[in-house]
């Protein structure tokens, strides 16, 4: 497997992914409205704001099985973000049945807020204000490419100039701690992720996890 960048043709394949493995390496089990707006906003700023910075993980025959999508503009992104957000949850409300506020539709479009607004007050170490969001088909999860992912991302960092990255990732409780630790990861962060515990029905853990950028060597124009 490789990567290589963004083909205007592999958005529409990020999003198969992203909506594939949403909990936790699964697709949901119900339907959801406004999927494509859902889709929109959890990947939306990076195929349109970063896409130099991002890359289609593939096999020798050309099959994306993974991307890794990176942010350095936390600012921005933050922005984009919230105005995204909100405009789907007008959308969603406007159409939610009163005694459906809870499951379905709006069920997993809140508890994504609520999640990500906890998310936003949580403190990084200097400089590591870059974060990268890396998924892949179950798999592929297992191979070479997890590992050529990080050190793209780490990379990335040391070009533009940050100590190091973050990521959010989630564990059912008490697992991976070892493993990512073992990687080279740094876990600064732990919260009770409302929404995948809803959707798994048990508890699972966001691990927000800082890595240091691997210094490399940038060749100058002569």
């Amino acid at each position: 497997m490789k990567l290589r960048p963004l083909l205007p043709g592999d958005d529409d394949e990020i999003k198969n992914i992203f909506m594939e493995t949403i909990v936790m390496g699964q697709p949901l089990n119900f339907k959801i409205r406004f999927q494509d707006d859902f889709a929109h906003v959890s990947l939306g700023w990076y195929l349109e704001n970063a896409r130099e910075l991002c890359r289609s993980l593939v096999t020798d025959d050309g099959q994306i099985v993974g991307y890794v999508l990176i942010c350095a503009d936390e600012k921005n992104f933050n922005r984009w973000m919230y105005k995204q957000t909100i405009r789907l949850m007008m959308k969603s409300i406007s159409v939610a049945p009163i005694g459906l506020l809870r499951g379905g539709t709006w069920g997993l479009y809140w508890r994504r807020v609520a999640d990500g607004a906890k998310l936003t007050r949580q403190e990084l170490p200097e400089n590591f204000d870059m974060h990268a969001h890396v998924n892949m088909r179950s798999h592929a999860r297992f191979g070479a490419g997890g590992l050529q992912s990080l050190r793209f991302v780490d990379d990335q960092a040391a070009i533009l100039g940050f100590a190091g990255w973050y990521a959010d990732i989630n564990s059912k409780s008490g697992r991976r701690s070892a493993s990512l630790e073992r990687l080279g990861g740094q876990i600064i962060q732990r919260s009770h992720n409302r929404t995948l515990s809803w959707l798994t029905g048990e508890s699972i853990e966001r691990l927000r996890v800082v890595r240091r950028a691997t210094p490399v060597e940038i060749n100058s124009a002569a």
